[in-house]
């Protein structure tokens, strides 16, 4: 029974009937479905609506389900860091990235931890790994130009900054 529910609730998902895919997520998991596509994309949902405590149980469950996924892991460092528990969210992009060292979006989020930490040359070194893996990334350069910004490398953050303009 949970495989067929696991497609009718990302079908939902992939329309954006949110409200649809959470109910045959439940009831996937009601069958007794452990798929961690079930507990990671239903934690997504609950993060963006505001429910990020449900969404880190829900992540550690596909964590649990699927260790070595590393998806699961950026997620739940997200939902940390929106909470600021940023040990907590540098932990687990750290995981992340260990599982799947060339993921940009992790070494993204890696550098707004660093960021929020304070450790700007690690938030720069991730910035421009994520860069070398995904060049336009537009969130990307805007993090560089702040990142140079702050190091009081103004020449460089004027030469970042452009590259945010063209790209959007």
């Amino acid at each position: 029974w949970g495989k067929p529910l696991l497609k009718t609730a990302l079908d939902h998902h992939m329309s954006g009937d949110l409200v649809s895919a959470e109910k045959v997520y439940r009831a996937a998991i009601k069958t007794g479905y452990l798929h961690p596509a079930i507990f990671s994309n239903l934690g997504v949902i609950c993060k963006n609506s505001a429910r990020t405590e449900q969404a880190i149980k829900l992540y550690k469950k596909a964590i649990e389900v699927s260790p070595s996924d590393p998806n699961a892991y950026t997620n739940l460092g997200n939902s940390y860091k929106d909470l600021g528990q940023l040990d907590q969210a540098l932990s687990s992009t750290l995981k992340s990235l260990e599982l799947k060292p060339d993921n940009p979006d992790a070494l993204i989020n890696l550098a707004g931890i660093y960021k929020d930490l304070g450790q700007l040359d690690d938030a720069l070194a991730a910035t421009l790994k994520s860069l070398e893996l995904k060049p336009y990334d537009t969130d990307a350069f805007m993090n560089l130009g702040w990142i140079y910004k702050e190091l009081g490398q103004l020449d460089q953050a004027r030469r970042s900054t452009p590259n945010t303009v063209e790209r959007t």
